[in-house]
């Protein structure tokens, strides 16, 4: 019990509690916008540096709130000793905290840092998050909470603060504020100015994308020094097979051409998780290695193999669509492009083509950039498929425009004695010879062809 708190009044609810008329446990359900702060390195204090750190950090935050416009008096608070856990109403003041509040943070903590030796000096971590929120008997619970502390406490933003020992705070927030409050352009700061980093905390089950800053600080440096925290962890990249027009006996030699594939790609049982789905199936690889080879080696194989196994039987096609995640809503997404009416009709217009591959730009961005064996990003298309997307098919230097030979006009074949020149078969891009009216295709083809297998005239 504090000396200073008058007999009786132990069992009274902490000040920090919201009392049960404004947000009771009964009510469990309220949104805030969260904000955390811990200062850097208080544990390496003794007693009297300690309680002077935590005189500082009430002040700063203090301060900070009201040379930003902001009423502190509001906030719902919880005090930890080297930092503070804050709750605010969700009153559109979230710009202000992420822009104006940093800001005025900063420049309080580089004045009271001013002439101070460095195990003297204020310097802080802080993270926001916007989410659910209630009072409980040791404090608050819900999700908003635990968010901003696992990202208050992960390795980007500590990284971030001790790459440059002249910077007073380094700031993390959300996916969810960047997208809506900075990406939006509701602050003055600049999207470039943050570095996206992704936190993952295994003992912890947290996984989530975050953006970083560091005032005063240049993005590409702080990039450079957060490299190690940029590329994306181990998440599952979900391939959804969607079979057209399958025959009773193609579903036994697509999984044979599969698993020839994964052979050939290196790619054994341990490294996978295959699993039915109503309209096909789902191959989970897990991490970036193995979804480079998927996209590469293993789609390059699969589709070798489909052809090698049609003699006698009639061809197959399959319908690809790929996103990284392991949410259901992830999986959903996979299977959203492999059955967009894009991907269908690219691969039904694609002259003798069996795969058509549909990947998020989210996979297009963080794999298929990055290049591989098999993998070029010159030969992906971007595509509308109900989200934003990029299409390839193996064979095709670039997918043909499925839109655009939807409008063409069909004509009948002509049957004439004369050659056809060059000019008159349709376009090709890669090695071939005209022989008469026909053409003879190597590997790469670009352009409609009509039912006769011939180039259009013109």
């Amino acid at each position: 019990m504090s000396p200073d708190m008058p007999q009786g009044d132990c069992q009274r609810t902490p000040e920090f509690l919201p009392r049960r008329s404004a947000l009771s446990y009964a009510d469990g359900f309220s949104r805030f916008l969260c904000l955390a702060a811990d200062a850097w390195r208080y544990g390496r204090g003794d007693d009297r540096r300690q309680g002077e750190i935590q005189r500082a950090l009430v002040a700063a935050l203090t301060d900070a709130a009201e040379r930003a416009g902001l009423d502190r008096s509001i906030w719902r608070t919880q005090p930890g000793g080297d930092g503070e856990l804050a709750l605010l109403p969700s009153d559109g003041t979230e710009p202000r905290l992420v822009d104006a509040f940093i800001r005025e943070l900063d420049a309080w903590l580089d004045e009271y840092n001013h002439d101070r030796v460095a195990e003297a000096r204020l310097r802080l971590r802080v993270a926001m998050h916007h989410g659910v929120a209630y009072p409980a008997p040791n404090g608050y619970a819900g999700k908003g909470p635990v968010v901003v502390s696992r990202l208050l406490d992960c390795r980007p933003v500590r990284d971030a603060l001790d790459m440059d020992s002249t910077a007073n705070l380094a700031l993390i927030i959300s996916e969810q504020i960047f997208k809506d409050t900075v990406y939006q352009r509701h602050t003055s700061l600049r999207p470039e100015e943050f570095v996206r980093v992704f936190v993952a905390d295994q003992d912890k089950d947290f996984q989530a994308e975050a953006w970083v800053r560091v005032p005063r600080i240049a993005p590409e440096r702080l990039a450079s020094a957060l490299r190690a925290h940029t590329g994306e962890p181990a998440k599952a990249r979900h391939l959804i097979l969607s079979l057209q027009g399958v025959q009773p006996e193609e579903p036994m030699r697509i999984e044979r051409a599969a698993e020839e594939a994964f052979t050939a790609a290196q790619l054994g049982s341990a490294q996978r998780r295959i699993e039915a789905a109503p309209d096909g199936t789902i191959i989970s690889f897990q991490d970036h290695l193995q979804g480079a080879s998927a996209l590469g080696i293993w789609i390059e194989q699969f589709d070798r193999a489909l052809r090698a196994g049609e003699l006698g039987s009639s061809p197959a096609q399959v319908r690809i669509g790929v996103h990284c995640g392991q949410r259901q809503s992830d999986r959903a997404l996979a299977r959203r492009l492999a059955g967009s009416d894009i991907t269908r009709d690219s691969l039904s217009v694609a002259h003798a083509a069996r795969v058509a591959v549909a990947v998020s730009d989210e996979v297009f961005q963080s794999v298929v950039r990055a290049g591989g064996r098999y993998i070029d990003a010159d030969r992906y298309r971007p595509v509308d498929a109900g989200a934003p997307a990029w299409l390839y098919i193996p064979g095709y230097s670039v997918p043909p425009d499925a839109t655009r030979h939807r409008r063409k006009t069909r004509r009948p074949r002509k049957k004439t004695s004369a050659p056809q020149s060059a000019s008159q078969v349709g376009t090709i891009n890669g090695p071939a010879t005209v022989l008469g009216a026909e053409s003879k295709i190597e590997t790469l083809v670009v352009g409609a062809f009509n039912d006769f297998g011939e180039g259009e005239r013109p």
